[in-house]
């Protein structure tokens, strides 16, 4: 009966898994990385569903006033949300990771 169970829940968690895209928002930050030439300020944004995905990618732009575009990586299947302006600094980056997740999570709620 345990086993039966134990069988369930992983059957339910592996086709939960299976329908979930995974997101990430990157943003330039000019003066970051060791030489101080600039770097991706990443964070990873979680999952959205399948479903959602062609929504996303396509109007993000409209969403953002063409702030934010959005692709989906061919080798990793993470959907990459990126800041099209280049920022000053760290605090910069991290303002406009905040902004993409924002307008995300606004028109495609969990």
């Amino acid at each position: 009966m345990h086993n039966l169970k134990l069988i369930a829940l992983a059957a339910f968690l592996l086709v939960n898994e299976a329908f979930a895209a995974r997101i990430a928002y990157w943003a330039w930050d000019k003066t970051g990385g060791l030489k101080k030439e600039g770097k991706w300020e990443q964070k990873n944004g979680g999952e959205i569903a399948e479903d959602k995905e062609k929504l996303l990618l396509d109007n993000i732009g409209t969403w953002s006033n063409h702030r934010f575009t959005a692709n989906k990586n061919s080798r990793s299947n993470i959907i990459v949300v990126k800041a099209v302006d280049k920022t000053q600094d760290k605090s910069g980056a991290t303002r406009l990771i905040q902004e993409a997740e924002s307008i995300v999570r606004q028109h495609i709620p969990k």
